[in-house]
């Protein structure tokens, strides 16, 4: 039977802003037990980060699986197959989650966003970062009219990424973020060496058994529950 795919994607003009990271932990809490769906992640970032990890793990374990699950697949693809890519997998997962390039400056890259049904724009809590985002905000209002003009429908969000709560500008970022005209999430998407770790061993912080949470595991399922009713609306 065919799914109804939904098209997610995670976008930034700045690297270092969690993107993959983000990408990556999402994919897995989608894929987990619990929310149990199949998700298909297309690694089109300049760096491949992603695959790069997966073959380095691959290596040291041979016995290693595919990634991580039958509910989880993994393929890198260059921005100019990814109208083929998404043709050849649309209806064969619940979910197709697209790492861009960490760059606007590609050849191809805004028309792309117009295969997109969500996608979220991860900012650091720092004036740069935002200043930066601001050329990632004006080209999705673009993208939503072009694709509302085509009786489409498209949302963006803005979120904060790598998020650190003792620092002295967290709060202030957070505050200004919500007097902006473009909507985001509430709940930030934090920096913790648990969810880096996610990159390395495909461990997926959703499938730990509830009665060993910690504050980490609390704070990305408050962040990952918003955001999943943001893509399920």
């Amino acid at each position: 039977m065919e799914k109804d795919t939904k098209i997610i994607s995670f976008a930034t003009q700045k690297g270092g802003s969690g993107k993959t990271t983000l990408t990556h932990m999402v994919a897995l809490a989608l894929a987990s037990k619990s929310i149990n769906k199949s998700v298909l992640v297309l690694d089109m970032d300049e760096q491949k980060t992603l695959s790069v990890f997966y073959a380095q793990q691959k290596k040291l374990d041979s016995n290693l699986p595919e990634p991580p699950t039958n509910r989880y697949d993994l393929i890198t693809c260059p921005l100019p197959d990814l109208r083929e890519t998404l043709n050849i997998n649309y209806g064969k997962y619940d979910y197709i989650l697209i790492d861009f390039p960490g760059t606007f400056m590609v050849e191809g890259i805004r028309s792309a966003f117009l295969f997109c049904d969500k996608v979220f724009v991860p900012v650091k809590h720092s004036q740069p970062d935002f200043i930066s985002s601001q050329v990632v905000f004006k080209l999705l209002e673009e993208v939503k009219e072009m694709r509302k003009a085509k009786g489409a429908d498209f949302d963006y969000y803005g979120l904060i990424s790598i998020a650190e709560p003792e620092k002295s500008n967290f709060k202030m970022f957070k505050e200004f973020l919500a007097t902006q005209s473009y909507p985001s999430l509430e709940n930030p998407f934090y920096k913790y060496v648990k969810y880096e770790n996610a990159l390395i061993n495909y461990h997926g912080i959703m499938d730990v058994p509830r009665i060993k949470w910690k504050h980490e595991e609390e704070a990305f399922n408050r962040f990952f529950q918003e955001l999943y009713k943001l893509i399920t609306k």
